[in-house]
């Protein structure tokens, strides 16, 4: 017998008087067999519905021919078990404006209960940032990070535990117009420019003098604006 995901393989020795096989099984413990719906034609079986990932379960077979059926052959004792998922392909990113998208395979047949965990930095950086949340797909997007380089990889994880890591993909995230211009300095131009904000600009500094009367007067010089772009 071979344990296999969601099921398992059974063989056994046929004899040239048997003609088709009954293939019983129940819970490990219990005591009540059930047969599978149909009978076996040759001397193997690969069960899957109804067993159970992690549970042990009792099998043996019942030998048919015109004169009947044989006895029960001994039990053997086993149950599907579900083993490490393989390793990812390394993704493949694409660079966009705000975020960059990833997408990746897994070898093999399709495996529904399969999830994937992201894992990400800033280029050049040691430390490793997991995702929030597992991935149900083959793609996500990497956003809600300042534009730049970085790194991604993604490992698959099932019952049975978190698989192999995928090989590294290096993405740039595109900076937004929005972020652009929050960003970069401005250089302030003379008002007057064509398509310039001007700011009116403080009161020039005051210069006291001193009448002939010996009053105090304040004289300002010329205050222009700047524009700030």
């Amino acid at each position: 017998m071979a344990s296999r995901d969601h099921g398992v393989e059974l063989q056994w020795t046929r004899n040239s008087t048997e003609d088709f096989y009954w293939v019983e099984f129940k819970s490990a413990g219990t005591g009540t067999w059930y047969r599978l719906n149909y009978p076996a034609v040759s001397n193997e079986a690969t069960i899957t519905y109804p067993l159970w990932n992690g549970y042990n379960y009792d099998f043996r077979i019942v030998a048919l021919n015109a004169a009947g059926e044989s006895q029960p052959s001994a039990a053997v004792t086993g149950g599907p078990r579900v083993s490490l998922p393989p390793q990812p392909s390394t993704p493949t990113g694409s660079s966009r404006i705000g975020y960059a998208h990833l997408s990746w395979v897994l070898p093999g047949p399709i495996n529904h209960h399969v999830f994937y965990w992201l894992y990400y930095r800033p280029y050049g950086s040691t430390s490793w940032t997991r995702a929030k949340y597992p991935i149900a797909n083959f793609s996500i997007d990497l956003k809600y990070l300042p534009p730049g380089r970085y790194q991604a990889k993604v490992s698959a994880v099932n019952m049975a535990g978190e698989g192999p890591h995928s090989g590294v993909e290096t993405v740039r995230i595109l900076p937004t117009t929005e972020w652009a211009l929050a960003s970069s300095p401005r250089t302030p131009r003379p008002a007057g420019t064509p398509g310039c904000r001007c700011i009116p600009a403080p009161p020039a500094p005051c210069t006291t003098a001193t009448t002939s009367t010996g009053a105090t007067t304040c004289a300002r010089g010329p205050s222009t604006g700047r524009c700030c772009g």
